[in-house]
C-alpha cells in the first residue's frame, strides 16, 4: 500500500487514527441504521491498513445494527478494539 514509504505509512496511520476516533463518537451517538452505516465504513478502513480486530468488532455492529441486536455491547468491544488500535498506531508513529 505504502510501498515501504515510512513518512507515508505513519500519515495513512494517522488519517486512520483520527477517522476511527470520529466514527466510533459517531456510531455512539447515532440511532441504529446509521451506526450500522458508520460501522461500515471504519470496517472497510480498518482493513486498509491490517487492523483486523477493529474491521471485526465494527462488523459486529453492523449486523447488530441490522438485526436490533445487542448494539451496547458490539460497540463496547468496538470502543476497545479501537483503542488498541490507536495505542499500536501511537507506539509505531513514535519509534519511527
Amino acid at each position: 500500500m505504502t510501498f515501504g514509504e515510512k513518512p507515508l505509512q505513519v500519515e495513512v496511520l494517522i488519517l486512520f487514527d483520527r477517522q476511527a476516533e470520529m466514527l466510533l463518537s459517531r456510531v455512539q451517538q447515532s440511532p441504529p441504521q446509521a451506526a450500522g452505516a458508520y460501522a461500515h465504513t471504519l470496517a472497510g478502513s480498518a482493513r486498509s491498513v491490517g487492523a483486523w480486530a477493529v474491521a471485526a468488532a465494527a462488523q459486529e455492529v453492523e449486523l447488530a445494527a441490522r438485526a436490533s441486536g445487542a448494539m451496547p455491547e458490539a460497540v463496547r468491544r468496538l470502543a476497545n478494539a479501537i483503542a488498541q488500535a490507536r495505542a499500536v498506531i501511537g507506539a509505531l508513529i513514535t519509534v519511527d
